[in-house]
């Protein structure tokens, strides 16, 4: 197909991001005819580069929806420190629900509950359209470059008035004597409207760094004048419009960055939570929230090294767990496995479109103790080379009498991984629900100063050489050898927590 450019000419910089995402998908052929797309846009393609690549992520977004970008908003740059609220979340038909919080998160503080359905973020609807990626791109932040903060939260139940939800400690509001639960009535003298959304609010509650806000509040049945100094300057609030119990509310909640404990680990005789089932004797609980980083092979490590007899049984919950670095998988396996593959996965390298170049990697426990990568050099598929990259193991090979393995349905990724090759190669007894079966590796792109391309460029396979699946049309998720469901928001370590009760009564009746 011909284009004639003289009339609208091809942009440099909306073709280049084509071009990236052509030589590093790993289905080039689910973009198209490259030339179509690659002048799709050309008289739509102000003088702006930003235009150009903003144009150019949306149009590989729209026609392959596994590719992926992020773009922080405000024009503020993309740094390496990021916050959250604390929440873990479910996407369901446009349904998006609260399923877990971190403890002394701000969506903890904030009251924020599991089961509650977010129906927007920042004024940005929750629908059918919606993927979780955009959700996440919505509630993470990087640090802020707007205006200053007072240090208060803010909510609205109905067509109520907005109130303070929340004083931060030792902000400004606080020395103030704001209070929870006071009602904001007028900001700098112009009255706050029960149409008036909370992300205004917010923005009129910001302001340049060390100068007042004045407040009317009505605290009582009294109202108060206060003037509060802008002093904060931190990550932006996140504003949720929230139901719970089919009731409406709006909600602003700080944004910080959260450290969450990689693992938690409970011993003998220990209440997973108050009130909650109780580890058996001779046994322990560990939780394994992610496996993006080394430090979760060290806390499992230390806990079975300090207080894990030879004689003890082991749950290993990976329930919710979204995943991570395969590579953890692979420590974390060497802890319980003497030799076996783990996990393999099939690689797109920068290559040709036309003729795309794979490496397929296979990540092994040997019986000498040692972890072996053996990979193709990048060339096509069918045209191997094998090569062999070996690293000491340093830990023994910790075998419990029981191994019981906790999946779900949001149990993802390199955690599905490490689920199967214990299944397979240490005898673990998985209960839970099938997993979700996520196996698409990404890499992310840095294309313009506050712009993120997540390109899918690599599918994990399980020990059987079989692809996990995307997680939508394709899903080999890992069944449990018991099934049990869990009751709807049933909260994890409670009584309410079916599966993991299940695994303490099998450990008691075999210490019977």
């Amino acid at each position: 197909m011909s284009f004639d450019q003289s009339v609208c000419p091809p942009s440099r910089e909306y073709q280049d991001v084509i071009d990236l995402a052509a030589r590093r998908s790993f289905s080039p052929e689910l973009l198209g005819d490259l030339d179509v797309l690659k002048n799709k846009h050309n008289c739509d393609i102000s003088q702006s580069p930003s235009d150009a690549i903003d144009l150019a992520v949306k149009a590989l977004n729209e026609t392959d929806p596994s590719i992926t970008y992020y773009r922080e908003r405000g024009g503020r740059s993309i740094g390496v420190r990021a916050a959250g609220i604390g929440i873990s979340m479910e996407l369901k038909d446009g349904d998006l629900k609260l399923t877990n919080l971190l403890p002394t998160s701000p969506a903890q503080a904030a009251d924020l509950r599991p089961g509650d359905k977010i129906t927007s973020i920042d004024g940005k609807q929750i629908g059918r359209s919606t993927t979780m990626d955009e959700v996440h791109g919505l509630i993470i932040a990087t640090p802020s470059e707007l205006d200053a903060k007072i240090g208060i939260g803010v909510k609205r139940e109905g067509n109520g008035p907005v109130k303070i939800s929340q004083v931060e400690p030792k902000s400004a509001a606080q020395a103030a004597g704001l209070m929870d639960g006071d009602a904001i009535i007028a900001i700098d003298g112009t009255l706050v409207s029960n149409k008036e959304s909370l992300v205004d609010v917010n923005k009129r509650l910001e302001g340049r760094k060390d100068t007042n806000v004045h407040l009317l509040l009505e605290r009582g049945g009294e109202r108060v004048g206060i003037n509060v100094p802008r002093t904060q300057r931190d990550f932006p609030t996140a504003t949720l419009t929230v139901e719970r119990n089919g009731k409406p509310f709006e909600i602003t909640v700080p944004r910080r960055p959260i450290e969450a404990q990689s693992v938690s680990v409970a011993r003998a005789n220990d209440e997973l939570t108050p009130g909650g089932p109780t580890i058996p004797k001779n046994s322990m609980y560990v939780k394994i929230n992610d496996l993006y980083d080394q430090k979760s092979t060290n806390a499992v490590w230390n806990a079975l090294n300090e207080t894990a007899p030879k004689d003890s049984s082991v749950i290993l919950d990976l329930r919710d767990n979204v995943g991570g670095r395969p590579d953890e998988a692979v420590l974390i396996s060497s802890l319980f496995i003497k030799n076996g593959v783990v996990y393999r996965s099939h690689e797109r390298v920068d290559s040709d479109p036309k003729r795309p170049k794979y490496t397929m990697d296979t990540a092994t426990l040997d019986e000498n103790n040692t972890i072996i990568h053996r990979t193709t050099g990048g060339a096509p598929i069918d045209d191997v080379k094998l090569a062999t990259v070996s690293k000491n193991r340093t830990t023994p090979v910790f075998q419990p009498k029981e191994l019981i393995v906790l999946v779900d349905e949001n149990t993802s990724g390199a955690a599905e991984l490490l689920a199967e090759a214990l299944k397979v190669n240490a005898g673990a007894t998985v209960i839970g629900t099938e997993t979700k079966g996520y196996g698409v590796t990404q890499t992310a792109h840095k294309v313009s100063r506050n712009t993120m391309l997540f390109i899918p460029d690599g599918h994990l396979l399980n020990s059987k050489g079989q692809w996990i699946g995307d997680g939508k049309t394709v899903r080999n998720g890992i069944a449990p050898d018991v099934r049990i469901q869990n009751p709807a928001n049933a909260e994890l370590g409670t009584t309410a927590d079916e599966q993991v009760k299940a695994a303490i009564k099998r450990i008691r009746d075999r210490n019977k």
